[in-house]
């Protein structure tokens, strides 16, 4: 994030301690827990503003901006973890849960196809993985975008994080809007950097790696049940168990790519 608004991009920026750190870890009975406070951001969220193409299309560009700089971007300590990194954790959640056995299936079509794409700074690099209508603001005053909630940042191929972007721009609109909305965001994107049609043919199996890594999370989530569970509890379990059932529903099927 620093280093984001080093080479100029409006990205959340942590509040120091008094002693001049970013992060504080603490050792705790339930783990080690790290804390980061960070400063607010200029503007109002875009799931919160009236829609049109010309934000669509500076959202896209802000994020072509990102993965731009992204392609350059050298770790200078700790480096964050890459896709397979994450599969790897989902297949130990997976089998800690005893899930069943399509969503293995789905992790292993996932490791072959990934495994199988070239990797170079112009198509992967370290990327926000939640570039959602919700974490990123637009100032009208500055015309500034800022982004923010880096914590899913992941090593992987940039087309992810077009993605997930196009997904939750299309889960907010009507019908009719859902075509224009993701043409701007591309044209805005490709403003700042290029994408080719072969990466972009990848989106399929993106969408699944996210569904997949989704319904790991709250499979872990709601592994763990106690006796006599609030009604509030339960009937928030029930709704997670349906968001699972959804992401699972192509599990074990072919990959087109």
């Amino acid at each position: 994030m620093r280093y984001l608004r080093e080479e100029g991009v409006h990205a959340a920026e942590a509040v120091l301690t008094k002693d001049g750190r970013e992060c504080v870890a603490a050792d705790t009975p339930w783990g080690k827990y790290y804390a980061v406070a960070f400063k607010g951001v200029e503007g109002k969220r875009m799931d919160q503003m009236g829609y049109s193409d010309e934000l669509f299309f500076g959202m896209g560009k802000t994020l072509g901006a990102i993965h731009r700089r992204s392609a350059k971007y050298t770790a200078k300590r700790e480096r964050r973890p890459d896709w397979k990194d994450r599969l790897e954790w989902v297949i130990s959640v997976l089998t800690e849960c005893s899930a069943p056995e399509k969503s293995f299936r789905e992790a292993e079509l996932l490791m072959g196809v990934f495994g199988s794409l070239p990797v170079s700074p112009d198509i992967y690099g370290l990327i926000h993985y939640d570039f959602e209508l919700d974490n990123v603001f637009y100032d009208a005053r500055s015309e500034a975008y800022s982004v923010i909630d880096f914590d899913d940042a992941v090593y992987h191929w940039f087309v992810m994080d077009i993605e997930q972007s196009l997904d939750s721009i299309r889960s907010e609109l009507p019908e009719e809007r859902k075509e224009q909305a993701p043409r701007c965001f591309l044209s805005g994107y490709r403003s700042e950097k290029h994408v080719d049609g072969a990466m972009l043919g990848m989106m399929p199996a993106c969408r699944r790696y996210a569904d997949l890594y989704g319904y790991a999370r709250i499979l872990r989530s709601v592994h763990e049940s106690w006796k006599h569970e609030p009604e509030w509890m339960r009937d928030l379990r029930g709704h997670l168990h349906q968001h699972m059932k959804k992401r699972a529903m192509l599990f074990g099927e072919e990959i087109r790519v």
